[in-house]
């Protein structure tokens, strides 16, 4: 825990120093950002990663399958977006990372 940094600030406004760091946790909380938002965010923290192989980025975010209505879910209650799994990979692409690893967490309540 030494070893770890917490930040409580706007992800749509949070610049990490470049160069810095060997991980970026991210989880449950793109849902809040708006599609630019979340590129930029995806830049910045690739930007932010050591520069060597083994840096890199988790994302544990909660996807909606693709329905009739569309690729993603608005709740307006919360004002957040659920994004299908689709939708979510364009943004990572536009963001210019690359999916190394994927899984569905299986057994969720």
């Amino acid at each position: 825990a030494d070893q770890c940094r917490y930040f409580c600030e706007s992800l749509q406004d949070w610049v990490p120093p470049p160069n810095t760091y060997t991980i970026i946790w991210i989880q449950w909380v793109l849902i809040y950002l708006t599609d630019t938002d979340v590129i930029r965010f995806l830049r910045r923290c690739n930007d932010a990663l050591l520069s060597n192989s083994s840096s890199i980025i988790v994302m544990k975010e909660n996807s909606c399958s693709i329905t009739e209505d569309g690729l993603f879910v608005l709740d307006t209650e919360d004002a957040s977006v659920t994004r299908s799994l689709p939708y979510l990979l364009k943004l990572i692409e536009a963001a210019g990372l690359e999916v190394v690893h994927q899984e569905t967490q299986t057994n969720f309540p």
